[in-house]
């Protein structure tokens, strides 16, 4: 009997141990950080991807007044994020939580627009009619992105409250004068960060969709990513004399 009795218990310690295990594993596989957010005024979505094992913590948490770059396919580009009279920067990780092969740096990364780390982008959400519900949220969002790797991310937006209750403006309600989002405007988005797990391989989202491996901030295949591409490019345009002037000198705030 004594001998069942040990060897039951041996049992059930294993059980125990492989769970702890397995929640270890499940934990350490939310690679990325999602940040979104809605600025109510001027009905823009704005988010953007890192990852979660980078040089910097790129969360974005609460109200923060965000600059309005120029928009170029549906996307929004994002010069500059302030909160509280200062421009908004971002703490180095420990050593320890970096990916391997990344040294910890010392100094905060300040923020210096969508095509940089940490960058965010911006999406208008109105539908055809002026109207703001959940739906145009999504649909918004996946007009502007087009590319694989998605549902790791896209779940979290479609859990989430965007366009419901106060957000939702319904066509009789539309105001045939609200002022649209311009480059150069400056409005206050409500963000919140969630982790995801966006490096699991081929795998189907909730909508049947075969999904590649990607959605971290440094990969082409993730909404961040593709609003950080065409800044570059506008970046490099600038700087050959063929474009508007820096969207850096969009009014906002200075360290």
């Amino acid at each position: 009997m004594k001998r069942n009795m040990t060897v039951l218990i041996a049992i059930l310690g294993m059980f125990a141990t492989s769970g702890l295990a397995l929640a270890a594993t499940e934990e350490d596989t939310e690679d990325t950080t999602f940040n979104f957010g809605y600025d109510e005024t001027y009905r823009v979505l704005v988010w953007g991807t890192s990852d979660a094992d980078g040089l910097y913590d790129c969360a974005l948490e609460g109200e923060i007044d965000v600059t309005y770059g120029a928009e170029e396919d549906g996307i929004i580009e994002i010069p500059l994020l302030a909160g509280e009279g200062t421009i908004v920067s971002f703490p180095p990780r420990m050593q320890d939580d970096l990916a391997e092969g990344l040294e910890e740096v010392e100094d905060d990364f300040v923020y210096s627009g969508s095509d940089t780390e940490c960058g965010v982008v911006g999406t208008a959400v109105e539908g055809p009619n002026g109207q703001v519900n959940h739906g145009m949220f999504m649909k918004a969002f996946n007009n502007v992105y087009q590319g694989p790797g998605r549902g790791c991310i896209v779940r979290f937006l479609a859990q989430s409250d965007l366009g419901k209750g106060d957000q939702q403006i319904r066509v009789p309600d539309v105001d045939p004068d609200a002022e649209q989002v311009a480059e150069g405007d400056i409005g206050t988005v409500d963000f919140a960060s969630v982790l995801a797990d966006c490096d699991r391989g081929n795998r189907p989202d909730a909508e049947g969709e075969e999904l590649d491996a990607g959605g971290n901030g440094n990969r082409p295949d993730n909404p961040g990513a593709q609003g950080k591409a065409k800044a570059a490019e506008k970046k490099a345009e600038k700087a050959a004399g063929n474009g508007p002037g820096k969207s850096g000198d969009a009014p906002g705030r200075n360290k």
